[in-house]
């Protein structure tokens, strides 16, 4: 079993109707490391402001504000914080 999970980017910000894919690497004690992105399980805290898949991708909802992104793999489990923010007003 793994001993660290590292999930990149380790923190996201968007703008509402943004997408981004997370990449998660397992790390285990012999020093070797494995992509586990498809095999991670992945939960939103709050799926109206961020919401993400099976594969990792986080996309914004239309709700501003700040999520929390569980990734779980075996007996690891992470936390990526999501940040949507408000488009800017064009000048």
């Amino acid at each position: 079993t793994p001993n660290q999970l590292i999930a990149v980017p380790s923190s996201i910000q968007l703008l509402p109707e943004q997408n981004k894919p997370l990449k998660v690497t397992a790390t285990y004690a012999s020093g070797d490391s494995q992509d586990v992105t498809t095999q991670a399980t992945y939960e939103s805290s709050y799926p109206e402001i961020a919401a993400v898949d099976a594969t990792g991708v986080v996309t914004a909802g239309g709700t501003v504000g700040t999520a929390t992104i569980m990734v779980r793999y075996y007996n690891q489990t992470i936390s990526v914080p999501v940040q949507v923010k408000e488009i800017a007003p064009q000048a």
